[in-house]
């Protein structure tokens, strides 16, 4: 069911999961992908890119929001996605 990528990675077989774990797990791929928006927010002065990543932040929640409890195919392309760009963005951090 699970098995570590490295030491920051666990690597879940989603569809094995019950409901309840996959939305949660779900729920907090896009609290952490917030979470690098807000920290863009934070570092930067300019009020266009702030106003950027926070309209990034408002789309997120809605996405988030939009989809179904109970429809885990959505729910694992979306934290799939989520992970992706949240993965893309720390890249981007550590350059």
């Amino acid at each position: 069911m699970m098995r570590t990528m490295d030491k920051k990675t666990v690597d879940y077989d989603m569809d094995l999961l019950p409901d309840s774990v996959l939305y949660d797990i779900f729920y907090e791929s896009a609290t952490r992908l917030g979470g690098a928006y807000a920290a863009r927010m934070d570092r930067t002065a300019d009020p266009y890119e702030q106003a950027r990543w926070l309209r990034a932040q408002i789309g997120l929640d809605a996405q988030r929001d939009a989809i179904d409890p109970n429809d885990r195919k959505a729910q694992i392309e979306a934290k799939r996605r989520w992970d992706a760009e949240r993965k893309a963005l720390v890249a981007d951090d550590d350059r």
